[in-house]
């Protein structure tokens, strides 16, 4: 007999999880919604490891904490430097593009 312990942890946004989860590997194996605009139930797995998150209020207590270890987590940082890097420059184009230059402090 196979047992398996799968967290659900309690998520305002599903889909925002998802995309934080795929930074370090996870992919999404199902989502389910009693009706559309009902809250998301989602299924995510990396390697032997799986998640729930749940959008549902009665689901998981909010500030469950679940350790994961990665194995390259230094290259899980520099992706996420260079995204935040990215959106800081699209900001500043953003910026530049109204006539504000993203330098003066004067503001």
């Amino acid at each position: 007999m196979e047992v398996e312990a799968v967290p659900i942890l309690r998520v305002a946004d599903a889909d925002a999880a998802v995309r934080c989860y795929e930074r370090l590997g996870f992919t999404k194996q199902r989502e389910y919604r009693f009706d559309p605009g009902c809250p998301a139930f989602v299924s995510i797995a990396c390697g032997g490891a799986r998640l729930f998150l749940s959008e549902h209020r009665g689901d998981a207590r909010p500030d469950t904490l679940v350790g994961l270890t990665v194995s390259d987590v230094g290259a899980v940082v520099a992706e996420r430097v260079q995204q935040l890097a990215d959106e800081i420059e699209r900001l500043r184009a953003l910026l530049r593009g109204h006539g504000i230059d993203p330098q003066d402090k004067t503001g």
